[in-house]
């Protein structure tokens, strides 16, 4: 397995900062319409850092994303935070780095945490 550098806690005025300092491989340039990475691999590569590998939370983001979270919370909302971020926290857009079909992989593996 690759290894991925993950810059964590960097210091921020107001909060802590987390971001990847390498994102994970890419597709190949014009293989659009190819089938998205593995939907863990993605969440490894761009959410575990700040959110952990199961979704439990970190210091740095403790979200848990148990039932009710996702009960009140539709897919169109849970897209738009992985592409846009969320301002004033520590939640980056992806929007830039990552295909609609990847964004949607993250929302169906979001939807999967915490049993489901």
């Amino acid at each position: 397995m690759r290894a991925r550098a993950v810059v964590v806690g960097l210091a921020l005025v107001g909060g802590v900062g987390c971001e990847m300092a390498q994102s994970p491989a890419r597709a190949a340039p014009g293989t659009a319409g190819a089938a998205p990475r593995a939907a863990r691999e993605l969440w490894l590569g761009y959410c575990a850092s700040c959110h952990g590998a199961d979704g439990g939370g970190t210091p740095v983001a403790p979200m848990r994303f148990d039932a009710a979270w996702r009960r009140t919370r539709p897919d169109s909302v849970v897209r738009a935070r992985i592409v846009t971020g969320v301002p004033g926290t520590t939640m980056a857009p992806w929007g830039q780095q990552l295909p609609a079909a990847e964004v949607a992989a993250l929302v169906g593996y979001v939807r999967g945490l915490g049993g489901g």
